[in-house]
């Protein structure tokens, strides 16, 4: 309820803050004309201005992370449009939860996890970070699981197959549904299953999907019982902070059992079906076990809370009485991490930095999207000129936003020479690292968006022989890369280039 009144409380201030900047426009431009009264415009454009510096010494002390305030504060240095700006999308919809507010607000899953394992493993463990992530987040590591990752061509068919196995209910969300041979494939296919009698939820995140895919395609689904919803929906919210926070989680979940997830979306440039992307490189992986249930209760949590069906949430309780935890043969290790933007713990970008800190062989970190804090960014330095071995892999070339590849080299001069940089010749769409003998595989991006503001979800793997076969994986990906001198590379750019990167450095944590 709390949350409920604050997005409607910044959603007000939003809309009034869009008035307040025609309006101001308006009547500075009529006093600027009139001959009697043309003195009251400079004196309204300093009074805004007197109290858009009042917000940057607010937004100082706020809670936000050091560059976003930064960042926030050279936009108030704009006279007169910065404070509306700041009013429209600098906005927080939702109060920003401490560790024992978000974990009262799930009780209700957290009464669906086993814990068992988990408190054996806290007691017998070295990892601390596990520790800490279950009193952050209390989401446990489960060991009945197995996991086989799969390549872009093996996408689709096991994506089929676990749809065809669903004998109760399949959970879908992704961040980009689009218009696609991919999509009809699938959407066939649950049509098929909704119609053997299996309970189908589809979820989209609007902002990725919006314009992507054709509206009749929905309304099929929904003609054949599946139930759709949307990811923080806009009402009359299209043009304010509200639509900044989106979810990138991407999973199809079958009976609890059984899971595809990983970084693709559902588009055909997914799976290298679009000569436009040359040489896509996405991970994705299949997942069976007990960690799939843990999966399946953050997207219970989002469909009854943050999407369209959010109206509908004394139903949660149902939902939740049917979940019964599936547990594979094999025996592979693995806990999920959630970003969630209404934490006041910035659970992932914390968790990644205590594990490059204590890191003591090797880093390896592949992103398509790349800004770090300079949190981040100063350990992997420290790292790499210990004597550590530092490879970061970036794609060579763009996917439909050619602006990436400047955003990416705009990290370069914070970099010590002893990091090793590869561009992927093509785009790689992974989002990986290896840390000694750790893998951590999933929908986030290293960027703030992913880190700090999406909704995401990261899975901690600790076993030894996924750890070998993921390595030789992405041995062969820089195989097939070409290591670069990156500090070379940035200072052959011409001139524009160096002041474009500098810019995107400045607004990379707000957008």
């Amino acid at each position: 309820m709390l949350q409920r009144r604050r997005r409607i409380f910044v959603t007000l201030l939003s809309i009034v803050s869009l008035s307040c900047i025609v309006l101001a426009l308006v009547f500075i431009i009529l006093l600027s004309l009139s001959k009697e009264l043309w003195y009251i415009a400079p004196i309204i454009i300093t009074s805004i201005y007197l109290v858009q510096i009042w917000f940057g010494i607010w937004i100082f002390f706020s809670k936000r992370i050091i560059e976003v305030k930064a960042s926030w504060n050279l936009v108030l240095l704009v006279p007169l449009f910065g404070i509306f700006i700041f009013l429209m999308f600098g906005t927080i919809p939702f109060k920003l939860l401490s560790i024992d507010e978000s974990k009262k607000n799930k009780e209700l899953l957290f009464s669906k996890h086993d814990y068992t394992f988990t408190e054996k493993f806290i007691k017998d463990s070295d990892d601390q970070n596990i520790k800490t992530i279950f009193n952050i987040q209390g989401n446990p590591i489960y060991e009945n699981n197995n996991i086989c990752f799969l390549s872009n061509y093996e996408l689709l068919a096991r994506s089929l197959e676990i749809i065809e196995k669903a004998k109760k209910n399949i959970n879908i969300q992704y961040y980009i549904i689009a218009e696609s041979l991919y999509l009809k494939t699938i959407i066939n296919a649950l049509i098929k299953k909704s119609k053997d009698g299996v309970k189908v939820k589809f979820m989209y995140d609007y902002v990725g999907s919006h314009g992507r895919f054709s509206k009749r395609m929905i309304s099929e689904m929904i003609d054949n019982g599946i139930e759709v919803s949307v990811f923080n929906p806009p009402i009359i919210t299209r043009f304010m902070s509200m639509i900044n926070f989106r979810s990138h989680r991407k999973s199809i979940i079958v009976d609890n059992k059984y899971c595809i997830t990983g970084g693709s979306n559902i588009g055909d440039e997914y799976l290298n079906l679009r000569k436009e992307y040359c040489n896509w490189n996405d991970t994705n992986f299949y997942l069976e076990g007990e960690i799939v249930n843990s999966l399946n209760l953050s997207f219970i949590y989002d469909w009854f809370y943050n999407s369209s069906k959010r109206k509908y949430n004394d139903k949660i309780e149902e939902e939740l009485s049917k979940l019964k935890i599936n547990k594979a043969k094999e025996k592979v290790k693995i806990l999920t991490v959630d970003s969630e933007p209404y934490s006041e713990y910035k659970t992932m970008t914390n968790l990644i930095l205590s594990y490059i800190s204590n890191a003591k062989n090797k880093i390896t970190i592949l992103s398509p999207y790349f800004a770090l804090n300079n949190s981040i960014i100063h350990i992997l330095n420290y790292k790499a000129l210990s004597g550590i071995e530092v490879n970061i892999v970036l794609p060579k070339r763009p996917d439909n936003k050619p602006f990436i590849i400047e955003a990416n080299m705009s990290m370069f001069p914070k970099f010590s020479n002893k990091i090793n940089i590869h561009l992927f010749d093509g785009f790689i769409h992974t989002k990986a690292m290896i840390i000694d003998n750790d893998v951590f595989v999933g929908t986030n991006n290293m960027d703030y968006r992913s880190l700090i503001i999406n909704f995401e979800t990261m899975f901690i793997i600790k076993d030894k022989k996924v750890y070998l076969d993921f390595s030789k994986y992405i041995d062969n990906i820089i195989a097939n890369s070409e290591k670069s001198d990156f500090k070379k590379l940035y200072e052959s750019q011409p001139w524009y280039k160096k002041l474009k990167m500098k810019f995107i450095n400045v607004i990379y944590p707000l957008i």
